[in-house]
C-alpha cells in the first residue's frame, strides 16, 4: 500500500470493514446452527527460519508438493484449490475488485476464530496465490493488517515474502527441476 494512512483510502477501509462484518455474520450463523468452526492454530515468529516455517505450514495444511504440482497447468485451479484448503482450515479468503493492485494487493484480519485474507482480483492468479500465503504468514505470526511498506516493519514484510516464496516453490524441489539443473550459469 502506498505511504498514506488507511483513512486516505476509503475503498480499502470499506473492503476491510466489510470483510470483518462478513466474518462476524459467519461466526454468528455458525453458532446459531450449531456448526463447528475449524480452528486455525498454526503459529510462527518473524525470528523463525522462513524455509522451516514453510515446511511446517505445508505439513500443517497436509498438502504435499506433488499435489500442488498437479495444479500448475491451470492458474485458476491452483488459486481455487488454495482458497478451498485454507477455508477448510478455518480461514476466510475473500477476493475484492475495484481497487488497483498498486494501492493494495491483499490484507489480513488476524482474529480468531475465522481469520480473514483478502486478495485483489486485479492481480494475476499466480500473484494472488503469493498474496494468500504472504497474508497467511501475517496471521500465523500475529502481524495481520493492511500493509503500508513505509510504516510497517520491513523485517515482517520480508519474512512473510520469504515464507510465501518457500511455501509455493520449496528450494529443494526447485533445485531438482530439470530447467534449473540444466542451467550452467548457476554453477
Amino acid at each position: 500500500m502506498p505511504d498514506k494512512p488507511l483513512e486516505n483510502f476509503p475503498e480499502i477501509k470499506f473492503e476491510v470493514e466489510s470483510a470483518n462484518e462478513k466474518r462476524e455474520i459467519a461466526i454468528e450463523l455458525s453458532n446459531k446452527l450449531g456448526l463447528s468452526i475449524p480452528n486455525f492454530d498454526f503459529e510462527c515468529s518473524i525470528d523463525d527460519d522462513p524455509e522451516e516455517v514453510a515446511i511446517n505450514l505445508r505439513n500443517y495444511l497436509e498438502i504435499p508438493i506433488e499435489e500442488q504440482f498437479k495444479w500448475k497447468k491451470e492458474d485458476y485451479a491452483s488459486l481455487n484449490n488454495w482458497k478451498s484448503i485454507l477455508e477448510q482450515n478455518g480461514i476466510f479468503v475473500f477476493q475484492f475488485s475495484g481497487i488497483a493492485p498498486s494501492e493494495i494487493r491483499g490484507y489480513s484480519i488476524d482474529k480468531r476464530p475465522l481469520p480473514v485474507i483478502g486478495i485483489n482480483t486485479g492481480d494475476s492468479p499466480k500473484a494472488r496465490n503469493f498474496s494468500i500465503f504472504h497474508e497467511l504468514v501475517h496471521i500465523a505470526s500475529g502481524t495481520g493488517g493492511v500493509c503500508n511498506m513505509e510504516s510497517r516493519d520491513k523485517k515482517i514484510e520480508r519474512f512473510c515474502d520469504a515464507v510465501a516464496g518457500n511455501f509455493l516453490i520449496p528450494p529443494n524441489h526447485l533445485l531438482n527441476e530439470s530447467l534449473v539443473k540444466e542451467n550452467d550459469s548457476m554453477v
